[in-house]
């Protein structure tokens, strides 16, 4: 049963009115999609904003994705156009240099999960870009949330003021920046103070009981009709393949100071642009 100081009417009306106003008056909206609830809750709000969705979605060659399955199969059974980006079969260097000199790029998970992105924006024809990112954050769902601030209501808050600034994330900053190079605005509700502050008062169990993210579940009646199809993984793991991908690194020529982790393999890559 839904906890009763979760209300949903509330989280509804705040997530429509962001995401009107991150559509900025267009009626063609682009949405990155995954597998997951968070993405599939944008959808839903794109379409009850009647917006005409075009979905895009990533995978390695060879074996497709859960995600990119799941992503593909929403999309047919609400009628929205569907782009399949296959990605390049080897690490592109080129892009990860760019990740880092232009953008700024240093941690692995910046590096590995904007990688993707960055290379799927030429085939993105749509001037706004709607996504799921930072959803985790509000319910506090990574490893370091969960081991050490899931407790108390204080320590929740604690955390997302660590995480969230000025309503945004640094690695979302950094995915809008890229979409401005291409001349594409890339928002997600996540990101706004109207999902913030509604999210800040909440306990970990209020949010994730009975189910995990239980609030976006029930935030649209239509989520009912997808429920069975619903899968989502990390964006490095589950079956995409992208920490395999880029772990081919550490027996490869770029790997100059035999290094055992992908993390110190790409210090020495950002300080090696650096240098120049």
């Amino acid at each position: 049963m839904l906890n009763q100081q979760i209300d949903i009417t509330d989280l509804r009306n705040r997530f429509i009115y962001q995401l009107k106003v991150d559509c900025q008056g267009e009626q063609e909206i682009g949405l990155f999609m995954s597998g997951g609830i968070d993405s599939c809750a944008v959808l839903f709000g794109l379409l009850r904003l009647k917006k005409r969705v075009t979905v895009y979605s990533f995978s390695l060659p060879g074996k497709l994705s859960t995600d990119f399955k799941t992503s593909e199969k929403i999309s047919r059974k609400l009628n929205c156009n569907f782009v399949g980006i296959e990605l390049w079969a080897e690490v592109n260097l080129d892009l990860i240099k760019e990740l880092m000199t232009k953008y700024e790029c240093k941690k692995k998970t910046y590096i590995e999960c904007l990688y993707p992105f960055l290379a799927s924006m030429p085939y993105v024809k749509e001037k706004v870009i709607l996504t799921g990112y930072e959803s985790d954050d509000h319910f506090l769902l990574n490893k370091e949330a969960l081991i050490h601030y899931k407790k108390t209501l204080e320590l929740n808050q604690e955390y997302r003021r660590s995480i969230f600034k000025d309503y945004s994330t640094d690695q979302f900053e950094k995915l809008k920046q890229i979409g401005l190079a291409f001349e594409k605005r890339i928002k997600s509700p996540y990101c706004s103070k109207p999902i913030y502050d509604y999210f800040y008062d909440k306990t970990w169990y209020e949010i994730n009981r009975p189910k995990i993210k239980f609030p976006l579940i029930k935030m649209f009646d239509e989520m009912e009709s997808i429920n069975e199809l619903f899968y989502h993984a990390n964006l490095q793991m589950g079956d995409s393949r992208l920490r395999e991908h880029f772990a081919v690194l550490l027996n490869s020529s770029v790997n100059k100071n035999k290094r055992t982790r992908m993390m110190d393999v790409y210090r020495d890559m950002y300080n090696q642009y650096h240098s120049i």
